[in-house]
């Protein structure tokens, strides 16, 4: 199915979950929402952690994967855990969510061990979702509630909502399963970068690209020739409409130029 306008994680997955029940689904089916855009290198482990998650959902938690972070990043929101040994479960309750936090924060929040990057990944109930969201965000679920075709055709008056802040946030019982399985979310160009095959000078290239002296680049140029010179660390995206260039590390910050084509009236 297909949301009919951007209204963030929340409505999108409300639209989702009440095509499940207008199809069938009862308050016992568990559902499993996950983003299109991330890598998961270890498939056994992914599986095993949605098995503990399956398990803790089915027991009335509003259940997310924890990502084991790797460095102390400040482009994730986090997930704390309650601070426990290995859990018999497979699950532990998680304490909150928190947004992205700057540099100094993030390391000491990899210090603690007891915090996890937020990957968007939730398991729940249809029972568990709907009792959450009426107490947590009582007009989205009023809406929802009047059924896919309602909610379908009244999605442009929906106020944008990420899921996180309608729900996760603010239910009473969340539980968070530990993740790692390779995990990355290959959402910006520095993370696929990470991911994406690479030359014997760090490049990774696609398209029509000739490199002289460059090194640890993501080119991407399927549109016309694109030639780079003793450059390093660049991410160089060639587009019909747009030539996106940044350094690496700093490609999120493409938003903020979105932002400002918006207030042009670009079109974008």
């Amino acid at each position: 199915i297909e949301e009919p306008a951007a209204r963030n994680t929340a409505p999108a997955i409300l639209l989702g979950c009440e095509f499940l029940r207008r199809k069938g689904a009862s308050g016992r089916d568990v559902v499993v929402v996950t983003p299109s855009d991330h890598i998961v290198k270890d498939a056994a482990a992914f599986g095993e952690a949605l098995s503990h998650a399956i398990n803790a959902a089915s027991a009335g938690y509003m259940t997310t994967l924890g990502i084991v972070p790797t460095r102390p990043d400040t482009g994730f929101g986090y997930i704390e855990r309650a601070p426990c040994e290995d859990s018999p479960r497979g699950w532990h309750e998680a304490t909150r969510f928190v947004e992205k936090p700057d540099q100094a924060t993030a390391v000491e929040y990899i210090k603690s061990k007891n915090y996890f990057w937020n990957g968007g990944i939730f398991i729940f109930t249809l029972d568990t979702l709907y009792r959450e969201l009426a107490h947590a965000s009582p007009e989205l679920y009023e809406a929802a509630r009047k059924g896919y075709d309602y909610f379908l055709t009244n999605f442009d008056a929906v106020r944008p909502v990420a899921f996180d802040y309608a729900v996760m946030e603010r239910a009473a019982r969340v539980a968070m399963v530990e993740l790692d399985a390779g995990w990355s979310d290959a959402g910006s160009w520095d993370a696929l970068y990470d991911v994406l095959d690479k030359d014997v000078c760090g490049n990774s290239l696609t398209g029509d690209v000739v490199t002289d002296g460059a090194k640890n680049c993501l080119v991407d140029s399927r549109n016309r020739l694109t030639a780079i010179v003793d450059a390093e660390d660049l991410i160089i995206i060639d587009t019909p409409d747009a030539l996106f260039i940044s350094k690496r590390g700093s490609s999120q910050k493409v938003r903020g130029v979105v932002d400002i084509l918006k207030k042009r009236g670009t079109g974008f």
